[in-house]
């Protein structure tokens, strides 16, 4: 093809001739570009971590058997047979560079700082990890540090201060690391500090033989545990009267003090999200697991350079991925999500007859009798703020006594409570939705009169009761009338269309001969 541009116009001339004035075929392969398919596809191998020398292998192909060695012109030639180990690496360092530019003056300084990297060692690996709605810990910030020192610590949140000025600490967990804690009331004064329940506990431990005392130490667990005040006081008489000397003075020294007993007793963890509602940093040690297991492969004594490059090109790759995961559904339900499900399934069980409703100056009010302890009653007021007594409701604003509520008395209101804040996952099952209806219960007869759904629903509830709450001897003669009564019922019913599955078979492991197995398969 041959082209001519003169200056007077803007017309192109070409000639072209169908001969070609030179060989065609393979001889005139070693005059030919390497195809744009092949680059792509060798970029795309070397990005997927495959070695040049596998890359080039690929490339040639079928091209150096010993057939072609013997008879090279019988087969056209491609121009990717030729390929050869430099054009592999120059693709390889023009890929390195769309990840590193150098300034032409800075190259040798940044040079001596990967050395110096190359060569630290003896530091520590400080990292905040966040809870996010599923759970899980996610890694927010880094740093490497000398040590963990007051000033040290101090001067990394103050830089994360100045680095994120609108992000705000609400709850911080650590493990009574001084050092941290006295760092983030210095930088984040209005955060609520908690202690890790499980540090706590082998911190007490340390100090007497839990088999020689397993009384105190039952204590102990259950004390951490407890939310009332009065029954807080009750348990710490018990365990000064059965704990030695020195475990007693021991914690009224270092844990019943004023500003220590608030970061650890559960009298004091109230009003959390349940985002906050964690009572353990094992997000923590998870997070050091993947990292020392799974991103280091086990290796430890590793150079800070290559720690570095873990860390942002793999670790927050992987917790960004997994994120959007959750996002997205794969993981299921978040917390909150199932918190509302677990909700509204004990609050449709929950009977007309415990809930009674109150009158006073225009404001109602329904008191809700509670179903695990009878002489209690817990307040619920459904005006402009939605709101319950119990101590479940903060969690998520919500609570099975305000949908037992709801549906009981004002089923109409449940379209303006505020929708739940999911991200539309795929997975969130019908009853969770903008109307909030009760879960899909399976009638238990074909009528649908009043009187029959009464029965359901105590039925329903009595089975709940009877799954969470340990029953006295004195009532073996009422469940056996109540069993005859059911049976009497069941059989006046009649026959019925519908099935349950039948009791599972405990099969056991392929580890005897067909004859044994056979009876069982059927």
């Amino acid at each position: 093809l041959t082209m001519k541009i003169y200056p007077e116009t803007s017309k192109v001339l070409g000639l072209y001739k169908v001969e070609h004035t030179h060989e065609l075929g393979n001889a005139n392969v070693c005059y030919t570009r390497v195809p744009e398919d092949d680059r792509a596809e060798i970029a795309g191998l070397l990005r997927m971590g495959v070695e040049p020398r596998q890359v080039l292998k690929q490339m040639h192909g079928s091209s150096n058997t010993e057939s072609n060695a013997l008879n090279p012109s019988e087969k056209p030639a491609l121009r990717r047979e030729f390929i050869n180990s430099n054009y592999i690496r120059q693709i390889r360092q023009r890929l390195d560079q769309d990840h590193i530019r150098l300034a032409d003056s800075d190259a040798r300084s940044v040079e001596l700082h990967v050395e110096r990297l190359h060569k630290k060692g003896g530091l520590l690996l400080f990292t905040i990890m966040l809870r996010d709605c599923w759970g899980r810990g996610f890694p927010a910030a880094f740093m490497f540090c000398s040590d963990g020192t007051d000033a040290m610590i101090n001067n990394y949140l103050s830089l994360l201060r100045t680095w994120f000025p609108n992000v705000s600490l609400h709850r911080a967990m650590s493990d009574k690391d001084m050092a941290q804690i006295n760092a983030i009331r210095r930088q984040y004064p209005l955060a609520r500090l908690a202690l890790c329940w499980w540090h706590v506990l082998h911190a007490w431990q340390q100090h007497f033989n839990a088999t020689e005392f397993p009384e105190l130490w039952a204590l102990l667990k259950a004390w951490i545990r407890v939310m009332d005040q009065t029954e807080f006081e009750s348990y710490w008489e018990k365990i000064a009267f059965v704990a030695p000397t020195s475990v007693r003075e021991y914690l009224e020294r270092n844990w019943l003090t004023r500003g220590v007993i608030e970061m650890w007793s559960a009298v004091y963890w109230k009003g959390f999200s349940i985002e906050e509602e964690s009572d353990t940093n094992m997000l923590t040690e998870a997070w050091h697991h993947l990292l020392k297991g799974h991103f280091l492969l086990g290796k430890g004594n590793r150079h800070l350079d290559y720690l570095i490059y873990i860390i942002t090109d793999i670790a927050i790759p992987h917790f960004i991925v997994r994120h959007r995961h959750q996002l997205l559904g794969f993981e299921g339900l978040n917390l909150r999500a199932e918190r509302r499900a677990e909700a509204e399934l004990k609050g449709s069980m929950i009977l007309k007859s415990d809930i009674t409703c109150i009158s006073s100056g225009g404001i109602v009010s329904y008191i809700v009798r509670s179903q695990a302890d009878s002489e209690k009653a817990y307040t619920v007021a459904l005006d402009s703020t939605v709101s319950c007594s119990c101590l479940s409701f903060p969690s998520i604003e919500y609570c099975k006594h305000v949908h037992a509520v709801h549906l009981n008395f004002a089923p109409d209101s449940m379209e303006t409570i505020e929708s739940l804040p999911i991200s539309s996952l795929t997975t969130v099952p019908s009853f969770i939705s903008s109307n909030n209806n009760p879960p899909p219960t399976i009638e238990s007869t074909p009528q649908n009169n009043d009187q029959a759904q009464e029965i359901q629903l105590k039925l329903n509830a009595l089975a709940v009761r009877l799954q969470v709450e340990q029953l006295s001897s004195g009532l073996d003669s009422e469940l056996q009338t109540f069993s005859a009564a059911l049976d009497h019922f069941a059989e006046a019913l009649g026959p019925s269309d519908t099935h349950v599955l039948p009791p599972r078979h405990k099969i056991a492991p392929n580890q005897h001969s067909w004859t044994e197995t056979a009876p069982k398969m059927g």
